[in-house]
């Protein structure tokens, strides 16, 4: 009996550990288009439509014609220089997207963006600005 109550822990142990919890950037994913027109066309920081894909790379079809690099895993440098230079940030979901593919320093080229999901809206706030810019997601192909 003994040894069978060991078999079943070590298969529960097994199970959970192969239940990780979801990458951050999961509930990102998809295409997003913009609600209302919260911003300023002067000084627009957002395109009106953004889409996240799995692979962990982002459409911004306003700013670039390419694939951007994103990431919601933040290095422990990373949270270091976000807590230093935007405080408010710290404890809430952000997301980086770095503006130039070719330049892999993440520190000095990527924009900062406060994220918050509630299904199907996205809300991203520039680490610069006051106000989020809000989005709703887009069915594609039925999805």
């Amino acid at each position: 009996m003994h040894k069978k109550l060991i078999a079943v822990f070590i298969i529960c142990i097994a199970l959970l550990s192969g239940c990780r919890a979801p990458e951050n950037r999961k509930p990102l994913e998809g295409k997003w288009h913009v609600i209302g027109t919260s911003q300023d066309r002067d000084e627009k920081v957002l395109p009106d439509e953004i889409e996240f894909f799995r692979d962990g790379t982002a459409s911004l079809p306003d700013f670039s014609t390419r694939k951007l690099p994103f990431k919601t895993t933040l290095s422990e440098e990373e949270k270091t220089l976000l807590k230093k230079n935007y405080p408010d940030l710290e404890g809430r979901d952000v997301v980086l997207i770095l503006l130039d593919p070719d330049q892999r320093d993440w520190l000095q080229n990527a924009a900062i963006f406060q994220y918050t999901v509630a299904g199907d809206e996205l809300s991203l706030r520039p680490a610069i600005r006051k106000d989020p810019v809000r989005y709703r997601r887009i069915s594609v192909n039925g999805r």
